[in-house]
This record gives C-alpha cells, sequence and structure tokens, in this order.
C-alpha cells in the first residue's frame, strides 16, 4: 500500500500502530484495512488510534466476514455499538 501511494505522490510516515508518533486529538479520520488482526493486541492498537482522533473524528476498519471472535472484537463492537454506529450493509447470516 505504501509503495501504491508513493507512485501517486501521496505524503507517507510509517509509524508503529501501537505507538503512533502522533499528538492526542491531532487527527479526524483514521482508516484500519485489514489491519487489527495482524497485530499482537488489536485492542491497545485500537486504544492508540482513540488517543489521537478529535472528539469528532471518525474510524474506518474493513476486514475478512471470518475474522475470529476474539477479546478485542468484542470491545471494538461494543463501542461501536454505544455510539450508535451500524453497518449499512451487512453481510448476510454474518
Amino acid at each position: 500500500m505504501l509503495q501504491l501511494a508513493r507512485a501517486h505522490g501521496v505524503p507517507l510516515t510509517l509509524m508503529d500502530g501501537m505507538r503512533l508518533g502522533l499528538r492526542p486529538a491531532s487527527i479526524d479520520v483514521a482508516v484500519l484495512a485489514f489491519v487489527p488482526f495482524h497485530m499482537r493486541a488489536p485492542d491497545v492498537a485500537i486504544a492508540e488510534v482513540r488517543r489521537v482522533l478529535m472528539p469528532a473524528g471518525h474510524v474506518g476498519t474493513v476486514t475478512w466476514a471470518t475474522d475470529p471472535e476474539i477479546e478485542p472484537k468484542r470491545v471494538f463492537e461494543a463501542e461501536l455499538d454505544a455510539h450508535g454506529a451500524h453497518d449499512p450493509a451487512p453481510i448476510p447470516g454474518g
């Protein structure tokens, strides 16, 4: 993904998702595309995103529909539910 972005002249910074090099409340959008299930502690990474996200910021995630049922996933989904988030096109039976 970084190579593709470089080819389009997008400014890039590579960081550790467990400890982002950003100030608290400094970004308005975070996208975690196929990332959480690759991390040793997805809950820590999600908390780190929350730390750097502005109060009215947005998080977008995408992952495979067959992710294992793990505690960080349950915590993340509970947070989404608590804030009124919903999937506009849920996978049938998913």
